[in-house]
């Protein structure tokens, strides 16, 4: 029995050397532990921001290196001098303003159709030189004499029975006719024509627009006329108002293009 207990015992020893080893180092460690002096936990947290922040500065800077270094390289010139220029050429600049003035005032006079004039299908055509103060009383005055004939004959001769019919019934026709008056009314009609349609026509060769424009303008005029005589003259009836109205846009049209055709033939002349 003994000599099994010290057989035990042999065996044991070994590993409660060991306990008692690993148990002295764990004590030494904890005692030199507490001996080493801990920063404060703010220190510690300043100590690691200044190396983040250390850290950050040398890429930044090692980048904008890098940067710097993928540039090329470039040296700075200097412009050259404006040449000055000689006297020939602010010789011929100082000419050349005149004459641009001219010009500019010349394209202000002009009306709108000068500026694109159209011939035929609408092609463009070279602007018509503007006519001078003569050449347009002769346009305005040519084509007020016109007129004046083709009224005359529509109610001389055209229409007369059927003015006479409606008119002479009621009793508002004058046995004879107030030339003055007819005269003025003359010269109203064609003179808006001259004002309001041949800026919009003048240069472009197309009868269609100067047919179109002058209707539109003489629908207007006899419409305002002849419907105010409806609605207070007795024997100015629908008929009359509307025959009437029909023959004014006609004749409206027609003095238009002669207009039209007037300032094309005096501004070629003009340019020769």
């Amino acid at each position: 029995m003994e000599r099994g207990q010290e057989v035990l015992c042999c065996f044991r020893m070994p590993q409660v050397k060991n306990d008692v080893q690993s148990r002295e180092s764990l004590s030494s460690s904890l005692s030199e532990t507490a001996a080493t002096p801990q920063a404060p936990e703010g220190a510690s947290f300043k100590r690691q921001a200044s190396t983040t922040l250390t850290t950050t500065t040398t890429t930044t800077t090692t980048t904008s290196q890098l940067r710097h270094a993928r540039r090329p390289l470039t040296l700075a010139r200097a412009s050259p001098p404006h040449p000055r220029p000689t006297n020939e050429a602010h010789r011929r600049a100082v000419s050349e303003v005149p004459r641009a003035r001219a010009h500019r005032a010349t394209t202000a006079a002009m009306p709108p159709a000068h500026e694109a004039a159209l011939v035929g299908d609408g092609a463009a055509a070279s602007p018509l030189a503007p006519l001078t103060l003569a050449q347009q009383a002769a346009v305005f005055f040519l084509s007020l004499l016109s007129f004046v004939i083709l009224d005359g004959v529509w109610i001389g001769f055209v229409a007369k029975d059927f003015y006479a019919a409606h008119l002479a019934s009621a009793g508002v026709l004058r046995p004879d006719v107030d030339v003055l008056a007819a005269a003025l009314s003359w010269f109203a009609i064609v003179g808006a024509v001259f004002m309001f349609v041949l800026p919009s026509t003048a240069g472009d060769r197309r009868a269609s627009r100067s047919l179109m424009l002058g209707a539109k303008l003489g629908v207007c005029l006899y419409a305002t006329v002849d419907f105010t005589n409806a609605a207070l003259i007795r024997g100015w009836g629908w008929p009359v108002a509307l025959v009437d109205c029909a023959w004014g846009t006609t004749a409206c049209a027609v003095c238009a293009l002669v207009q039209n055709r007037l300032y094309a033939a005096f501004a070629e002349m003009s340019a020769r």
